[in-house]
């Protein structure tokens, strides 16, 4: 919220008095704010199959548009690979959404095995943000 103050300064012979209007928790005017979500949050597939895929929606709820931002896809290399790029660089538009889908390779060690998988945000003057997935391959 907005908090009205007022400072005082004094070096022993002068003093200033002045109001002062401080802005707390929320975003500054003008700036960028991201709304991260990974559809679907949990999957389970059969031992056969070979590739998985999620989608990352990106919704800029801010009053700027968010430059560059990136999304990266990180999990357990033993068990799951990235297809194509594994950082991908998106700009929204004030008032928009983006979907990144992110396709994965299943492999042989992840049967049987629960994988979680990150999708962190970051860059376009926005604080870095992680939304999780998990992927379940059955025996």
């Amino acid at each position: 919220g907005e908090y009205e103050a007022t400072v005082t300064v004094s070096d022993g012979t002068d003093e200033v008095t002045d109001s002062v209007t401080i802005q707390v928790g929320e975003a500054p005017a003008g700036a960028p704010q991201l709304a991260v979500a990974v559809k679907p949050k949990s999957k389970t597939v059969a031992k056969r199959k070979r590739q998985v895929g999620f989608k990352v929606t990106l919704r800029n709820t801010g009053d700027a548009k968010a430059q560059s931002v990136k999304v990266c896809a990180k999990a357990k290399k033993k068990r799951l690979a990235v297809k194509g790029k594994g950082c991908r660089t998106q700009n929204i538009q004030s008032g928009g959404k983006r979907t990144v889908r992110f396709n994965f390779r299943i492999k042989r060690a992840a049967i049987g095995k629960r994988t979680k998988i990150r999708f962190v945000v970051s860059g376009g003057g926005v604080k870095k943000q992680t939304a999780t997935a998990t992927l379940r391959v059955k025996r």
